[in-house]
């Protein structure tokens, strides 16, 4: 069997057709008979013809594909965005290309030249270390971008936001108003806008209750299990008095839990726990998990309908904020 590549004057030449026909076909250009279009793709199949796609997008002007930069592949936040991404995009004929940007600049700035080698028609970008400067250089060349958790003046009616800050701010409150002055955090890595805002928000809610600020009970960690379990060793370790912790989020505060557990200590008989963006996990976990709940899915949603009204260049409805909410369960409790 023959390896050679099929190409457009074979199909020309088994439909009996010229070259020119045949890159009509495949464009979907209007005017060609249909008993034409339909000898090109019968010629096609016989041949087992695989259309350039990359050429097509080239001569369209358009890919019909949409990249998506995240900063991890794993994970209830990131996974959840590409699912709704992707559904949308699908419904709208359109291809998602996810590419990782690991929190890391190199690596950022590798996956969008990556994405726009590749011609995609806009791109939606969770990005820690792009700075504003270089993501609206990005949107004047050409390819839109819309941007997770980022606020830009410039293209603010391409921007979601949630409120970080807020977020934390009442994360923290609702321990307060339980009757905890003796307040924990484990934030994620302040290299992270997300988690620099979230403990803005832990600072500022003491500062309302005029309980001071103690650094001893900030830990730094990564969003991770591993990282809140160990994070929570540390903290349990030096010995500080605390009654409560605000995790930056929810997986570091299953494994904030467990480190908790693995230490005699009850949740939240002896300490109270809340985490951050309520995964579909919290309302299974002995005891249920309080946290503050980000709308992830609204969050793909939105992002999705926003590139795409971009590349079709409709008019944009600057409504993109999302709310987040307090969901209070069983991990917290009065003292």
């Amino acid at each position: 069997m023959s390896n050679k590549k099929v190409t457009i004057r074979d199909v020309a030449a088994r439909a009996g057709v010229s070259r020119a026909t045949v890159s009509r076909v495949l464009n979907d250009f209007p005017g060609v008979k249909p008993a034409l279009r339909e000898r090109v793709n019968q010629a096609m199949d016989e041949l087992g013809f695989a259309p350039n796609y990359f050429s097509q997008a080239l001569a369209k002007g358009r890919s019909n594909s949409i990249g998506l930069m995240v900063r991890s592949l794993g994970g209830y936040f990131f996974g959840s965005i590409m699912v709704e991404v992707e559904e949308v995009l699908t419904k709208k004929g359109f291809h998602c290309m996810v590419c990782s940007g690991s929190g890391k600049y190199e690596a950022e700035r590798a996956a969008v030249d990556f994405m726009l080698s590749r011609q995609v028609d806009a791109m939606i970008l969770s990005t820690d270390c792009l700075s504003d400067e270089e993501l609206i250089k990005i949107n004047q060349s050409g390819t839109p971008v819309v941007l997770i958790s980022r606020d830009i003046e410039e293209i603010r009616d391409q921007c979601i936001r949630f409120d970080d800050a807020t977020g934390g701010y009442n994360a923290t409150q609702h321990l307060i108003e339980n009757g905890h002055r003796d307040i924990a955090t484990v934030t994620g890595p302040m290299t992270n806008r997300d988690a620099r805002s979230r403990l803005q928000g832990y600072r500022k809610a003491l500062e309302d209750n005029d309980i001071p600020y103690r650094p001893e009970l900030v830990l730094e960690s990564n969003f991770q299990v591993p990282g809140g379990k160990q994070a929570t060793e540390k903290l349990l370790a030096a010995g500080h008095k605390f009654s409560a912790v605000f995790y930056g989020s929810d997986e570091m505060a299953i494994g904030g839990v467990q480190a908790l557990n693995q230490a005699g200590l009850s949740v939240p008989d002896d300490v109270s726990v809340i985490g951050f963006e309520d995964v579909p996990l919290n309302e299974f976990l002995k005891p249920q998990m309080s946290s503050m709940r980000i709308p992830v899915s609204d969050i793909g949603h939105l992002a999705a309908m926003r590139a795409l009204s971009l590349v079709d260049q409709e008019p944009l409805d600057s409504a993109l904020e999302v709310q987040v909410e307090l969901m209070e369960r069983e991990s917290v409790i009065a003292t």
